[in-house]
């Protein structure tokens, strides 16, 4: 049935968007096995570390334990693992200090810091607002000179012999292989026919086509 008079759904949320946020994070961390802003000692231990000639190896537990131990002597989780502003500071600023001897890894070790140390991000789409171009900017030289730069359309176009078109797809059919027919199977009276696709004889004894 058409109209919004008749088709209505109403939903009525039974928690609030912290509520919701909240429980979906904990859900993800219960799959994922991943708790956002905590850091264990085992998290570094897949970490690729470059061996002899190409082959490569995981950093391993112990010195995924010792990053860890570093990690809290510097003050940037605390004895439970809890990630603290620090280390998302040091993040942001691209200030991680490390030991030197993992230099090597010094990107994948702050990838997986910056993996955990962000919460989940869910937008409120109640808090949305509209925000409105600033006029004086889009009224500018340096913006009409950019605008001049980036607003050609690029046009393909194809030119083709339609006639020639037509006979060498008449002729790639023509030469190709043959399709051979599905063969089909029928079960009646406990006898099964098959078919290697040939139309089938009608049989007048039991009233419809049947396969010989």
């Amino acid at each position: 049935m058409h109209g919004f008079e008749l088709n209505t759904l109403t939903v009525i949320a039974r928690e609030s968007y912290e509520e919701f946020a909240e429980n979906l994070q904990r859900e993800i961390e219960e799959e994922t096995e991943i708790r956002f802003g905590i850091v264990e000692p085992h998290q570094f231990a897949q970490i690729p570390v470059a061996g002899n000639g190409a082959e490569t190896a995981d950093l391993g537990f112990e010195q995924s334990q010792s990053l860890h131990e570093h990690l809290r002597a510097q003050g940037y989780i605390d004895a439970c693992g809890q990630i603290q502003d620090s280390l998302r500071k040091a993040l942001r600023d691209d200030a991680l200090e490390l030991p030197e001897e993992f230099a090597a890894q010094r990107a994948d070790i702050a990838a997986v810091l910056r993996k955990l140390s962000g919460r989940l991000k869910i937008e409120n789409a109640d808090k949305r607002r509209t925000v409105r171009p600033r006029q004086a900017v889009l009224e500018s030289a340096e913006f009409k000179a950019l605008w001049d730069r980036i607003k050609h359309k690029t046009t393909y176009r194809v030119t083709f012999d339609n006639e020639d078109l037509l006979e060498r797809s008449i002729n790639e059919l023509r030469n190709a292989d043959p399709i051979p027919p599905d063969p089909v199977a029928m079960a009646e009276g406990g006898h099964c026919h098959r078919s290697g696709g040939r139309r089938g004889k009608r049989d007048r004894r039991f009233g419809h086509g049947r396969t010989r």
